[in-house]
């Protein structure tokens, strides 16, 4: 499993890869202990933004009018970005954004909501946001691409905690289910049961 990783967020003119646009990048890049470094900027997109994306994000025509078209960005996003596995809340979504704006990821990526749905049963909701609340992580701004990376990155460390907090015979469980069900995030919970010196098969 990658040691290192990137918590990425795109905020956008909509949900369609192909007719809308990219307006704002938000990364982090960390590691288990911590460490952190920052990517963010906005795009311009070259079309309208609507007057909802306006007021769920805050981000005005005059943020992106002089901003760099997806195009600049992207080299300097794939070097941000080389080596390391991909983390987010409804990743697929900014994976899906960045290979429709020229940018295909070929690495490893593991969502958030995937994790925090076998270790939150009792959680009522599932948006980032509730999920960072549940977990006891501020959450000041919302739905600003490296605000969301950061809320991501945070929530992530923290449900991997609560992952190796698991007891060896539950981790065993989980693993079991993981295989059987081809869920994405097997490879984390196959390196919790390694640290805790447990194995496939074993019996608990």
């Amino acid at each position: 499993m990658a040691e290192t990783y990137v918590a990425i967020d795109l905020e956008t003119t909509g949900f369609d890869v192909v007719s809308d646009r990219i307006i704002e990048i938000g990364a982090v890049r960390f590691d288990r202990e911590g460490r952190t470094a920052r990517f963010s900027t906005f795009v311009r997109p070259n079309q309208p933004i609507p007057a909802a994306v306006r007021a769920l994000t805050s981000i005005r025509e005059s943020d992106v009018a002089h901003a760099p078209e997806v195009r600049e960005v992207l080299p300097e996003l794939a070097r941000f970005v080389e080596g390391c596995t991909f983390i987010g809340h409804n990743v697929q979504f900014d994976l899906g954004f960045l290979a429709a704006a020229g940018l295909a990821v070929d690495a490893p990526s593991y969502d958030t909501y995937d994790l925090a749905s076998a270790l939150l049963p009792t959680a009522n909701r599932m948006q980032l946001g509730a999920i960072a609340e549940t977990l006891g992580i501020a959450m000041p701004v919302a739905h600003r691409a490296l605000a969301d990376a950061e809320a991501t990155c945070s929530v992530f460390l923290s449900l991997l905690t609560r992952l190796d907090g698991l007891p060896r015979a539950v981790l065993l469980d989980l693993l079991t289910i993981a295989e059987q069900g081809e869920w994405p995030v097997r490879p984390l919970v196959a390196a919790a049961c390694a640290r805790a010196g447990a194995t496939a098969g074993e019996v608990a």
